[in-house]
């Protein structure tokens, strides 16, 4: 097995925190650092998100998206029940509201069974005994959809690293990479403005949202799109309505997967994300002009709904590779030098996909 005397892993999300607890656990550096510019980790995309663990309907068969998206779902619900990470794998209806959507539940449907994936199309009497709230002429049922704790999970990646002799730094950007007689001179300055360079033999990028920007300090050119999603959230009264996620039938090149209904782990109901591409800062305000578009997307299944049970909730911003009307674009996840791995545009399925990410890296590592 190869082993390296350093090691770093650049960001501090789900998915650093996930390849850092697996290169330190498989002991493949004498010393580990994670390497991030907030105060801890997951303050990111990774506290910003549906916390959702996905069931792999959507990404084309033969993708990376795909693939570890598929194989990072069993391996989130067992490390949840090992370690008891709240968690609840609730199940997720796809409808459709007219034979548009129905055209797009076919072919959802279709990808995931070659996805090797478990769907189920409803009848209306099926459909009636697990939603019957809602309104739709025709159905799927994804039985290994859920949600997560996705702090929690965190949690779980940070002991689980720490345990192994990982150092974490926080408060500290990268500011500068450079190869030097087979190592890499990582340059860092604190929260306060002091500098230093930690020499690494290997390199992981897991920056997020600034995961371009730390590659081209590699001499890489990447470039991500800002694609910011918002929540509102769902009068209480009514959250007893629903038992599942309930999704759209959204087509195959949409940016997003509609307006949908998601639960926190207190049961609390809440509707989103949308998506909308930004310029490049991280803003996570949330108009409230955006209330009745959420609230005409999801009337259109949600008869019960009210647009004054309707509240502003939070946001989040997806690293993407795909840019405005620009077609599917995969995970990058790849040595573009030796040691040195960029995983670039890791959005959804990310959080699901985390511990598979971490063992494909791994695997690039070895």
């Amino acid at each position: 097995m190869t082993k390296y005397k350093s090691g770093a892993v650049i960001g501090a999300g789900v998915v650093g925190l996930a390849i850092a607890a697996e290169l330190s656990a498989a002991g493949l550096c004498d010393e580990l650092w994670v390497l991030e510019k907030e105060a801890s980790f997951g303050r990111g995309t990774s506290s910003r998100n549906s916390e959702v663990i996905h069931a792999g309907l959507y990404y084309p068969p033969s993708s990376l998206k795909a693939r570890l998206c598929v194989e990072g779902r069993e391996r989130i619900y067992d490390l949840c029940r090992r370690h008891q990470i709240v968690h609840r794998p609730i199940g997720k209806l796809i409808v459709a509201a007219d034979d548009q959507e129905v055209a797009n539940l076919n072919h959802i449907e279709g990808n995931a069974r070659a996805c090797g994936v478990p769907i189920e199309q409803l009848s209306q009497e099926k459909i009636r005994s697990l939603e019957p709230a809602i309104t739709c002429c025709s159905a799927l049922y994804s039985p290994r959809s859920g949600i997560v704790d996705s702090h929690g999970l965190m949690q779980h990646f940070h002991r689980q690293a720490a345990r192994h002799n990982t150092e974490f730094v926080f408060n500290t950007a990268v500011t500068g990479i450079a190869r030097q007689n087979g190592r890499y001179l990582v340059e860092t300055q604190t929260v306060d403005g002091e500098p230093f360079t930690l020499e690494a033999d290997l390199v992981v990028n897991a920056a997020g949202l600034y995961s371009d920007q730390i590659a081209s300090l590699a001499g890489f050119r990447y470039q991500l799109h800002y694609c910011k999603g918002c929540y509102f959230s769902v009068n209480q009264s009514k959250a007893h309505l629903c038992s599942h996620l309930i999704y759209p039938a959204v087509g195959e090149h949409s940016v997003s997967l509609g307006v949908h209904v998601g639960f926190d782990l207190t049961g609390r109901m809440r509707l989103g994300p949308d998506a909308h591409y930004i310029e490049r800062n991280e803003d996570y305000s949330v108009p409230i002009e955006l209330k009745d578009p959420f609230y005409e997307a999801a009337h259109r299944y949600l008869p019960f709904l009210e647009p004054e049970d309707l509240a502003p909730e939070m946001s989040g911003i997806r690293p993407k590779l795909q840019g405005p009307g620009e077609p599917f674009a995969d995970f990058v996840i790849r040595q573009d030098l030796p040691q040195f791995i960029n995983c670039v545009g890791i959005d959804s399925p990310g959080l699901t996909s985390s511990p598979a990410i971490a063992s494909y890296v791994r695997s690039l590592v070895q």
